[in-house]
């Protein structure tokens, strides 16, 4: 119902969107299933984000911020990346 949700937003029907997400998350409540790791969606206006079309991310001193521009949420989450100067270790 996830990817349903996901591939009607890409399409450009959020109000349908919202719908299949919300279904999917009443189902996902009732049967103890989390919602899957890195899935955005905004937890004021409990709708699914698409980067570029319903929200903004941006990458600002060591935290990833997501404002959702349905309903002006920002939410912000630490970033934990690699130290600079750490080359790439290519792996033969």
């Amino acid at each position: 119902m996830l990817d349903l949700s996901e591939q009607v937003g890409l399409a450009g029907h959020m109000v349908r969107s919202k719908r299949y997400f919300q279904l999917a998350r009443n189902i996902g409540m009732r049967t103890n299933t989390p919602l899957p790791p890195g899935f955005l969606y905004c937890k004021k206006c409990m709708g699914p984000l698409f980067p570029g079309k319903n929200c903004r991310v941006r990458l600002r001193s060591g935290k990833v911020i997501v404002h959702c521009l349905t309903c002006d949420t920002i939410r912000r989450r630490p970033f934990i990346g690699r130290e600079r100067g750490e080359k790439h270790a290519k792996e033969d």
